[in-house]
């Protein structure tokens, strides 16, 4: 029987082992969900620069200024999250359909609750409008961040997942060459 050495891992495993598939299937899922946190980092500097922009300098309101900015994140964050995270190139009209749809889901159902319900919290003991709504965006978007990455991962670019199951019980040929293109 013939081993495979992974060497980031320092781990030698059979070809076509369960080790050998949990491993490979680990370090994509990891090398993904990276990606999109870096990608999240980014966003939310896009979205916190705008709320501020829009609520300092517009003299808009909190929820105003919190949807404005929303929206600018999401269409930043369908860009990067199509070519950097999930590496899809396939119709980016309909992705964006389904991405919008879960997105603003995720800002209607979760953000915007949890930052109205932040707000209403932390103005009862912080006075600073700065920090209110500062830290009230920080815990809406950490929350629905977890929405928006299974959302993504399920529904909007799902053909990455077929991508992993080829992985797991697909031909050699196939698996190495989306091997080579998740380490691109």
């Amino acid at each position: 029987m013939s081993y495979t050495y992974n060497m980031n891992q320092g781990i030698k495993t059979a070809p076509g082992s369960e080790a050998h598939k949990l491993l490979h299937k680990s370090k994509l899922i990891s090398s993904r969900f990276t990606r999109f946190l870096v990608v999240g980092a980014g966003n939310s500097i896009i979205n916190f620069a705008v709320l501020n922009f829009v609520f300092y300098e517009l003299h808009q309101g909190k929820i105003i200024s919190s949807i404005i900015a929303t929206t600018c994140a999401i269409a930043f964050s369908f860009t990067l999250n199509r070519s950097f995270v999930f590496q899809d190139k396939s119709r980016p009209l309909g992705k964006f359909v389904r991405f919008a749809f879960i997105s603003a889901g995720g800002v209607l159902l979760i953000q915007t609750s949890i930052y109205a319900v932040s707000i209403m919290a932390l103005q009862s003991f912080i006075t600073s409008s700065l920090v209110v709504i500062n830290l009230s965006n920080l815990i809406a978007s950490f929350v629905v961040m977890f929405w928006n990455y299974n959302g993504y991962r399920l529904i909007v670019f799902y053909e990455s997942r077929h991508a992993d199951k080829t992985l797991e019980g697909g031909d050699k040929s196939s698996a190495a060459e989306a091997e080579i293109n998740e380490a691109a």
